[in-house]
This record gives structure tokens, C-alpha cells and sequence, in this order.
């Protein structure tokens, strides 16, 4: 019965060594040197322990197998045991290594591990010190440095070596294969792992020998190395003068928060005290009070870089990039540039740095309060030249004006003055003869889509404007705040550089903008005289603008005009002109560009072959019209059309949008100017007679519900517009639609919104069945008016019913032309008693019984199955009085949540409906059918809706939420072991690397991805005993509804040789090939040469025939430098980029 246990738990050993372990980092640090920044905090802690060093040129080579002297070394270094193996350098008794000069560096290691039992040389008497060293053996020197080696006596090999490995948490987070030569950067890993193992020690001899663990002795005990754990950085020397630079004051707490221990240490890492300050940190300190290596303990998601925003209190503080206010926690500790504050009220606003959370609580700040703040135009030695974000203007830093510079980076970590130039943003401050630096290297390149007054989208992605921020159209000659949309908008189409602040917004836009103008219209409403003539142009925006004349001759002719008369004026008609005109970057007319075409009555001249005049006639709905017979123009979208006189005569000039002058049949009182090209586009027209009718426009009312931005050159605001509704309208200037402004606006010639009257602000009012009290004014408020209630910063918070209007206390309104308001916004909450509603409530929306519904808190989840689901609305009569609803009054509609769009509605009732008093019935006939599908009117799965009621013409409060499951149950990506199976093919497939063992396939080897984020992997299985192995599983859609999927996985066929030996001539040198077949395509990623890893200038690759050459040079050199002659073998091999290697063995002649 003994044996049949011991051959169980053998086979269970076998059984370990077989799996697979966790994958580690070696295989992704190819080329990390000594001088790397980021390297994984074991390769750190390594280093810094010593254990780990890095070759001649500074290469770790964490990605190479380590070797039987480097492995050695390693033992002996974390055994403590570094000074006695410099004591016995020397002569080993191994006569390889003696002769090797590559080893020389490692005979105090081999003398010293041989002494100790932790390595044995081989039976022929060689050590091979460049020999690979596999897992299991590097596992085994491991566990006898350990004294655990009397555990493992007598079991097989290598069975029990891996499994008490494995017990002892060594293979944690690393790939091993006993037989595998172990990787540089696994080893780093495993004595990592072993670093605070306790080793075993005797405690009973000969009969009663016994051993147990020793938790007083583990590798970094013997190396002297004490570990300090959750200990807090509370002092550094920026804060405590009687530290010196590299210390740190460390304390640690009970439980209960109270101080158990506080020491100095000196840091003998590369951390910055100033980055560690008021964190928890793991220490490694060794017998001289110098910390070797620090490992940050406090959690990533309690440590904040941010600024403050508001005011703060002395219990809470409020930052901007959280975007939230956090509690303060008893007995917080807060500095200022590196001053203690008495409490977190103290704190400036604006301040940077970084906060320390404790169960969701300030508990630390490190903050600086920056005297200014900047973009580096130019670096110049020790005189740094930047922009001051604040205001534009120029300044500069001199370093040589201090005694101390302190550079940092936004994480409060070291950096270098050289890490200062241009485009970097700098923040900082002074005392006395130091400088305090914040550094930060970030921008965006890209073009920019649209702008708004604070924010730019650059390549498709919206960046806020910091709080402090400058702009520059000349790449660097002038600088000027971003103060609103006027100081961007000429960046839009331009490629452009945005430097980002510590908050992530952008602090700087700098470009090659040009503002310049195509060419312009308008008509010349009045001429000054001066050295330079300034003309009053009425504008294609419907504007007057003066523009001063580039030229000091052009434009005299105008000053006269008698721009005041009227047309009927028979001894002094009315003159004035129009004018095609150019605009230099200075906004002045530029010289010779213009053309001019005077008009005295409604006679123009047209001397010159841009202008035309006569009787003009077009159709209704025609976009061209006809002066006489033979002069044809066009109508285009960017034509501009004025009417110059009002019906009085006098000049007052009005523009006419495009639309309405293509709807218009002319034929009477119809004397016209054109500019343009006979045959070709009108790009003005000019009606010169006074009863011209074509200048009234429609007038529209609205909000503005969001901030206005720039795109493609043109200005756009969204309006929820009375009748209209809400959608994204052009307009002629942002300034005049900023948002939640009210608005009654008409549209331009080019289609622009541009304000036609001010709305009423800030009137006091009461309300009283849908009418307002303004004063002694009394206003009707229109059943389907758009109105929104203001928050308490004038900002919208929400559309709101008719009824809700008596809830507030001041409005911001527009009159229709029947003096209705039909737009408005309320803020300020009146005070008294609310009404008591007269004619009952809607109680509920719900649905009827027809279907199989699920309704959770008002809400409705359908199926794609579920073909059709009615919604009524409950309607309880509460007063004495019956309640009457015509047909007319009702209306239930589903809307998408997503495009605001109605989907589907109800029909009208056929009669009224009548609700006795106290009484609940429902309102509508046959109530609103949902159905799902693909047609109109249907809803679509995977998609919200939301049903809403109107009643006598007001949105009522309640509503239903629906949403529709999605019925996808399509699989997006599926990986095994890391390599995408190929679904488009039939079957679906995957092939593995070369190699790779099938029967070891686990489920946890394969990633589901399927297509719509609420669908769900379920059944997965693998079948590896069928050839191809399968995988097959069920994708199952939010609805419920599932498909099968099978995948066919097999093994790329390995490359193979038909011969596997050669021969090379030393005293003939000449080129080796070594053949091979790719039987499932790939290439070759390395060759190896002996122990050297060849370089790619040291062989060649063919493919017809598949080979490798490797150069004469290279077999030469490797035979010269290992004292090789005829006779000896040098094996050869050739990696794939589909898995496994080919060996070859080249025989020396």
C-alpha cells in the first residue's frame, strides 16, 4: 500500500510538471539596458539589491538564457556571500574554466558554489560555465541556496525539484519548462519570488534529524536587508531643514492610526523625494539605514494630480480634472510650496499638485501656487524665453539668477533643466534665490475640424481650452489671449500644434492662419473724406462696417453722393454706390481690387465688364433670371441679394435670402444691378426700385441649447426653434447665439441665422392659466412654446411643461407677431403656495395585457419577438368636475432616445373622452402599438425609446422608458493562445505556432469576443481528441436568442531538414548552406552559430530553394576565438518565425 501512495504522488508531481505556468516579462525586453527608465520593479529591485548587473555595453539581456556561471553568481549574491567569493578568485579545479578567458570573471562564484554543495561540476570533470542552465536546474540551485534541498532527495528528477519550486511560489507569474534552457529575465523573476521565502534550517541530528522553516533567515536577511512595509513619507528636505537632499523620514502606524515607529533613511534610488512625499511605500533598507529600493504602496486610484478649483473649506476641497469635491479627512496635512497650512481652507485656489486619498478622503496634499505659468518659445543656454498664458506677453527665465533650480515633472518626479524646450509647458515659482519648475512635454499636432469659444477639434477630437491660454496666427510674432470664438475661428482647415496643460487642456494653439478675404459686396451707404477714404458698407451679413480705403486716390467720387435724399428728389435724386471689394489682413480695402458701379436714381453705371443693369424678370421657383433679352445669370447658394431702398426712397438696404428670391415671379418694378459674367453665376444683385417687394422675411423663435462652434468655415448654433424644433442652424456671428440665450432671428442671403430682435430679460412675472403678468402687460404662452428653466449659474437645466411656469419667478422672452410668447426662459423659484391642480393627473403610462411584457420601474424591455405591445395612458379625475379630452387634446408618441426623432404615434380617438369625477380611465381608443422590425414606424433592436404624452397641446412629466434587446448573436474575434482564428473562412480555423501540444489546451487558452457588448459566451468546450481539435461554443444575444459556432484548430507543420550535416574546410574557408522545407509557410527569425547568436550581416536567407547561408567570416571567426580544430563539431541553428528550430552539426576539416 506504501508504494502504490509514493507512485500516486510521483505521478501528481509529473502531472505539475507538465502545465502551464503564468507567462512573465522577459520575452518583452529584447533590448533593456542598465539606463532604461520603466523597466519591470523586479529588474529594479535586482539592480538595486546588486544581484543583477548588466554586461560590457550595459545590456541586461533579459530576453537571452542565462548561463551556468551567470546563474551561479546570482545564488551567490543573494546568499550574501559576494565578498567570499572575491576572496576566492583564482584557479578552480575545473580545466575549462582555467582556459577560458570568458570566465575568468566567475572563479570566485564557481570556487566558492562548488565549496557549498550549491553546484557540482560534470563526471568528465569540465563545469561548462557558458553552458544554459534549464528551469528545473535553476529551480534546484535555488532550493538548495534555501536548504531545501533534503526535501526533494530521492524523488525523480525533475519532477520533485519543480513541484517543491512551485510550493515555494517560485515559478509565480513565470513560464517554465523543466527541460528548457531558463530565460534571463524569468531567473530575475523566480529570485524574486525567493527573496523573502523562509529557508529551512536542522534542528534535530542523526536519528531525530529534523528540519523546519527559519522565517528569521531568507535571502534578503542575508544580504543585510531589512523590509519596511506601509510606511509613510512624511518629511523630506524641501520641508524639514535638518534632513539633507536624499533623505526621507519614514513613519509607520498602528491600526488604529497611531504612530508605532518614524526614522531617516537615505535614498539610494533614483525616486524623488519631492514624488514620494506623503505616499505609503514599501522600503528595502540595508544595514547602514539606506534605502535600496522603494516600491509605492499607496493605490494608484488615491493618488491625484489635479488642481483646485473652487475655494476650498476646511472639510472639503473641490478639483477640476476629478471634476468632483471630496471630503477632507481629520487631520489632513496640506503644503504650498512646500509651506505647511494650517488647514485645507488656506489652500490658494488654482494651486497644482498632489492629493492623497484614505477611505475615499483627502488625507495629504502637496501642492505648488505658481507665480506664473507659460509656453517655452526659445531655450538659449540658461535663459529660457517664454509666452505668459495669462496674457500674451513675452518673458523670460534667466537660471543664472539662482542659486538653486529645481526641476520637476507634473507627477512631482526629477527632471532636467534640459528636459526645458520649446513648446514645453512650464509652470513655476519663486523664493529668495530658488526656482521651483514644473515641466510638462505634451501637444497635439493635427488639423482642425471645428472650434468653439472654448474648445478646438483636432483631427477628429475635442480639446478644451485651459483656464489660462494664448493663441498665435503667425507662429510665434504675435500672441494673443483665447478669449473667445473670434480668437480661434481662423484656425479652422489650418494645421496647427495645441500644448497641453497639467489639467489635460490646452494652454496654446500656434499656426500659420492667414484671416484674408475672397471677394465682397455690398452697397456704399455713406463716403468720409480723409487722407484715406472710409466707405459704410452694408454688408452680405446685413451689417454696416466702415472699411478705410488701402489707397489714398481710390474712392474720392463717392465722398459726394447725396446718400440722405430720396430717389424722388427730382432736383438732387438720391446717389449712392455698390461695390465689389477685397479685404487686406487689416481689414482695409484693398488697393486697385475694387469695382464700383454709382447709382443716381435707379440708374447705375456699368462701365466696365463685371456690371450689368436693366428691367430683370424671372419665373417663380427659377434659379436664373434675365436683364433684356440676352443677358442670362445664374442664381448660386453664395449669390447676395440686396434691395437697396426702403418703400420711402431712401437708401436703407435689406438683404433677401436666396430661397425667398428663387420663389419670386418678377416682372414689375423690377430695375436691377448685377455683377457677374454673362451666362455664369450673379454674384450680386442689387433691386434699385422702392417698390420692389422681396425683402420680408420669416422670423423664427427659439433657445440656443448649445454653445455655438465653427465648422468649414461657417458658424453654427443648435436651436430648439418654436414649430420647428431642435436642430443645428448656420449663423452670421457666435457672439449673438451664446447658449441659453432667447432668440428671434431671420435668415440672411447665405442662409445665415441672424438676430432680427432682442428678447425681453430678466422681467419679474407671475403665471396664471397659460398667461403671464409682466407689469401692467398681460402675454398669452403659447401651448407648444419652447421654454427651459435656467440653473443657478444662467445655464439651461431643462425643458419644461406651460404649467411649470408658475414655479419660477423671473423670464427671458420673445413675442411673436400676434404678441404670444412662443420662446422663453425662468429661472429663480417663486415663493407661496403651489395651485392645486382642477382637472386631475396623468397616474401612469403602462401597457395593456396583450403580449408578454416585462416592466421594471417604468420601463419596458421588449424582444424582437415580441411582435406587437399597446401603451395607454391612465387618466384619474380628482376634482368634483367632469373632465372633457377632444380628440385633438391627446397624443402619445414614442420617440429614439438617440436622434429625438418620432418613431410612431397614435391615431385619434374617434370620439371624446369623458372622466367622471374620481374616476380612472384610460385616454385613448386603442393606445400606441409598438412593434419591433425593420420597417418605418418600427423599433429597432439594441435601441432606447422613450413614450411621451401630450395633452392639450403641453409635454406631460410622465413618461415610459422601452428598450429593445438586440438580437445580435455574431462573434467578433476569437484567439487561442494569443493567435486569431481566421472566421471568415469555411470552416472557421486557427492554426497554432510549431510545436504546440493540443492535448494541453485549456479553455482558459481561448478569448470570445462577441460583436454586441450585451451578447454572452456560453458553452465553450474543446474537443483535442479529433483531428482537427474543435471548438465550439454558443454566442447568445441579449434577447435570448443563441447560434453555435465551431472552430477547427491545428498545428502549423514545422520546418524540416533533409540533411542536418555539413562539413567546413578551415583552411579553405567557404560560405555553409543549410537547407530546410517551410511546410507551412514563415520565415527564419535567428541563427545561432555555437553559443553565439549571429547577426543578420552574418548570414543570408534564400527561398528557392529555402536555405540559410552562413558567411565564411563568420564560421572563421568563432573557430579563431574558441582555439578550434579539425575534428571538432560546431552545432548550428536556424529559429522560424512559425515555431520550433532546425539543428545542424558542421564538422571542422
Amino acid at each position: 500500500m506504501k508504494k502504490a501512495k509514493k507512485l500516486l504522488v510521483t505521478l501528481l508531481v509529473f502531472a505539475f510538471v507538465l502545465s502551464t505556468f503564468t507567462v512573465g516579462f522577459a520575452a518583452t525586453s529584447s533590448s533593456a539596458k542598465v539606463t532604461d527608465e520603466n523597466l519591470p520593479k523586479e529588474v529594479v529591485r535586482a539592480m538595486a539589491l546588486g544581484y543583477l548587473k548588466g554586461d560590457d555595453q550595459g545590456n541586461l539581456n533579459l530576453d537571452k538564457p542565462i548561463t551556468r556561471a551567470e546563474a551561479l553568481a546570482i545564488i551567490i549574491r543573494i546568499s550574501g556571500l559576494e565578498t567570499s567569493a572575491d576572496l576566492m578568485k583564482g584557479q578552480t579545479k575545473f580545466a575549462d574554466v582555467n582556459a577560458d578567458p570568458s570566465l575568468q570573471w566567475a572563479t570566485g562564484y564557481i570556487n566558492l558554489g562548488v565549496g557549498q554543495g550549491i553546484i557540482n561540476g560534470y563526471p568528465d570533470g569540465t563545469f561548462r560555465g557558458n553552458a544554459n542552465v534549464t528551469y528545473a536546474e535553476m529551480a534546484k540551485m535555488l532550493i538548495y541556496a534555501m536548504n531545501y534541498g533534503v526535501t526533494v532527495e530521492g524523488a525523480p528528477w525533475p519532477a520533485g525539484v519543480m513541484g517543491k519550486a512551485d510550493d515555494l511560489g517560485l515559478f509565480d507569474d513565470v513560464n517554465a519548462s523543466p527541460d528548457v534552457p531558463a530565460i534571463r529575465g524569468d531567473v530575475v523573476m523566480m529570485v524574486d519570488n525567493s527573496l523573502t521565502v523562509a529557508h529551512l534550517k536542522q534542528t534535530g541530528y542523526g536519528d531525530l534529524k529534523q528540519y523546519e522553516e527559519d522565517p528569521d533567515t531568507t535571502f534578503l536577511s542575508k544580504m543585510k536587508i531589512d523590509e519596511l512595509e506601509d510606511a509613510r513619507v512624511t518629511a523630506i528636505a524641501r520641508v524639514d531643514s535638518t534632513l539633507d537632499d536624499d533623505e526621507i523620514e519614514l513613519t509607520t502606524y498602528d491600526s488604529k492610526g497611531n504612530v508605532e515607529d518614524s526614522d531617516v533613511y537615505t535614498l539610494l534610488t533614483d525616486e524623488t523625494p519631492e514624488a514620494l512625499f506623503g505616499l505609503k511605500v514599501d522600503a528595502w533598507i540595508n544595514d547602514d539605514d539606506e534605502i535600496v529600493f522603494v516600491d509605492v504602496a499607496t493605490n494608484a486610484k488615491d493618488i491625484l494630480l489635479d488642481t483646485v478649483k473652487g475655494t476650498p473649506a476646511k472639510d472639503e476641497i473641490e478639483l477640476k480634472v476629478a471634476d468632483d469635491t471630496f471630503d477632507v479627512a481629520t487631520g489632513a496635512e496640506a503644503y504650498v510650496n512646500f509651506d505647511s497650512v494650517s488647514d485645507f481652507s488656506k489652500i490658494p485656489v488654482g494651486s497644482y499638485g498632489k492629493f492623497v486619498r484614505e477611505s475615499g478622503k483627502i488625507a495629504f496634499a502637496n501642492l505648488f501656487d505658481f507665480d506664473k505659468i507659460g509656453v517655452v518659445t526659445e531655450v538659449d543656454k540658461n535663459v529660457i524665453s517664454f509666452v505668459d498664458a495669462t496674457n500674451g506677453d513675452d518673458d523670460e527665465i534667466d537660471l543664472d539668477d539662482y542659486d538653486d533650480v529645481y526641476v520637476y515633472n507634473p507627477d512631482f518626479s526629477k527632471a532636467d533643466v534640459k528636459d526645458i524646450k520649446e513648446y514645453s509647458a512650464i509652470f513655476f515659482w519663486e523664493d529668495d534665490d530658488e526656482i521651483n519648475i514644473v515641466v510638462k512635454n505634451d501637444s497635439v499636432e493635427g488639423n482642425v475640424d471645428a472650434v468653439k469659444a472654448d474648445s478646438i477639434k483636432i483631427d477628429g477630437t475635442w480639446y478644451d481650452r485651459g483656464d489660462d491660454a494664448v493663441v498665435t496666427l503667425d507662429k510665434g510674432d504675435n500672441y494673443d489671449v483665447w478669449e473667445d470664438l473670434d480668437s480661434v475661428e481662423d484656425f479652422v482647415d489650418e494645421d496647427v500644434t495645441a500644448v497641453i496643460d497639467l489639467n489635460g487642456e490646452v494652454m496654446l494653439v500656434t499656426g500659420a492662419a492667414k484671416a484674408t478675404s475672397g471677394d465682397l459686396y455690398g452697397v456704399v451707404t455713406y463716403a468720409k473724406d480723409g487722407r484715406y477714404v472710409t466707405l459704410t458698407v452694408f454688408n452680405k451679413d446685413g451689417e454696416e462696417v466702415d472699411y478705410t480705403a488701402e489707397s489714398s486716390t481710390e474712392f474720392r467720387d463717392l465722398v459726394n453722393l447725396k446718400y440722405y435724399n430720396t430717389v424722388d428728389n427730382t432736383t438732387a435724386p438720391l446717389s449712392y454706390a455698390a461695390l465689389k471689394y477685397k479685404l487686406t489682413s487689416d481689414s482695409e480695402i484693398a488697393k486697385e481690387k475694387s469695382v464700383v458701379s454709382i447709382i443716381t436714381g435707379m440708374t447705375p453705371t456699368v462701365n466696365n465688364s463685371e456690371t450689368f443693369s436693366g428691367k430683370l424678370t424671372k419665373d417663380a421657383d427659377k434659379k436664373y433670371v434675365d436683364l433684356g433679352s440676352n443677358n442670362r445669370f445664374y442664381i448660386a447658394s453664395d449669390t447676395v441679394i440686396m434691395q437697396a431702398l426702403n418703400t420711402d426712397g431712401e437708401l436703407d438696404p435689406s438683404l433677401i435670402t436666396v430661397d425667398k428670391f428663387v420663389s419670386l415671379s418678377i416682372n414689375d418694378k423690377n430695375e436691377a444691378l448685377v455683377f457677374g459674367e454673362k451666362g455664369k453665376d450673379a454674384k450680386f444683385i442689387v433691386m434699385l426700385n422702392k417698390e420692389f417687394e422681396g425683402a420680408e422675411e420669416d422670423l423664427y423663435y427659439g433657445v440656443v441649447t448649445d454653445k455655438p462652434y465653427k465648422s468649414g468655415g461657417s458658424y453654427y448654433a443648435t436651436i430648439n426653434v418654436f414649430g420647428e424644433g431642435e436642430k443645428d442652424y448656420k449663423i452670421d456671428d457666435a457672439a449673438n447665439f451664446p447658449k441659453a440665450k432667447v432668440v428671434c432671428f431671420k435668415f440672411n442671403n447665405k442662409g445665415e441665422a441672424t438676430i432680427y430682435k432682442k428678447a425681453t430679460t430678466n422681467a419679474e412675472y407671475t403665471y396664471n392659466d397659460s398667461y403671464v403678468k409682466i407689469g401692467s402687460s398681460t402675454y398669452k404662452v403659447d401651448s407648444s412654446a419652447i421654454l427651459y428653466s435656467l440653473d443657478e449659474d444662467s445655464d439651461l437645466d431643462k425643458k419644461i411643461s406651460r404649467t411649470t411656469l408658475k414655479n419660477y419667478k423671473y423670464i427671458n422672452y420673445v413675442l411673436d407677431d400676434s404678441n404670444v410668447i412662443v420662446a422663453a426662459t425662468v429661472s429663480g423659484k417663486a415663493t407661496g403656495e403651489e395651485e392645486t391642480p382642477i382637472a386631475g393627473a396623468v397616474t401612469y403610462i403602462n401597457t395593456t395585457t396583450i403580449g408578454k411584457v416585462d416592466i421594471v420601474d417604468g420601463k419596458l424591455t421588449l424582444k424582437a419577438t415580441d411582435a406587437h405591445q399597446t401603451i395607454n395612458v391612465k387618466y384619474k379625475n380628482d376634482t368634483n368636475k367632469l373632465v372633457t379630452f377632444a380628440p385633438t387634446d391627446l397624443k402619445l408618441y414614442v420617440e429614439d432616445n438617440e436622434t429625438k426623432q418620432e418613431v410612431a404615434a397614435t391615431g385619434p380617438n374617434a370620439n371624446s373622452v369623458e372622466v367622471n369625477p374620481g374616476a380612472t380611465k384610460n385616454l385613448f381608443d386603442a393606445g400606441l402599438t409598438l412593434s419591433v422590425g425593420t420597417n418605418p414606424g418600427e423599433l429597432k433592436p439594441g435601441k432606447a425609446y422613450t413614450v411621451k404624452l401630450i395633452l392639450k397641446g403641453e409635454l406631460q412629466d410622465e413618461t415610459l422608458s422601452v428598450y429593445v434587446k438586440s438580437d445580435d448573436n455574431s462573434v467578433e474575434k476569437v484567439t487561442v493562445k494569443g493567435v486569431e482564428a481566421d472566421l471568415t473562412a469555411t470552416p472557421a480555423s486557427v492554426k497554432l505556432p510549431a510545436g504546440t501540444n493540443l492535448a494541453n489546451l485549456k479553455v482558459s487558452d481561448v478569448v470570445i469576443k462577441p460583436t454586441h457588448a450585451k451578447a454572452t459566451v456560453k458553452n465553450v468546450a474543446l474537443n483535442t481528441s479529433v483531428t482537427p481539435a474543435t471548438l465550439t461554443f454558443d454566442i447568445e444575444a441579449e434577447d435570448g436568442t443563441s447560434v453555435s459556432y465551431t472552430i477547427n484548430i491545428s498545428v502549423i507543420n514545422p520546418p524540416t531538414a533533409a540533411t542536418t550535416t555539413t562539413t567546413f574546410d578551415i583552411a579553405n574557408p567557404a560560405d555553409v548552406d543549410l537547407g530546410f522545407t517551410l511546410n507551412d509557410g514563415g520565415g527564419v527569425t535567428g541563427v545561432k552559430l555555437g553559443t553565439r547568436t549571429l547577426s543578420s550581416a552574418e548570414y543570408t536567407v534564400a527561398t528557392s530553394p529555402a536555405k540559410v547561408t552562413i558567411k565564411k567570416e563568420a564560421i572563421s571567426d568563432y573557430v579563431s576565438a574558441n582555439g578550434l580544430v579539425a575534428g571538432n563539431e560546431i552545432k548550428a541553428v536556424v529559429t522560424f518565425q512559425v515555431g520550433g528550430s532546425i539543428e545542424y552539426t558542421i564538422t571542422l576539416q
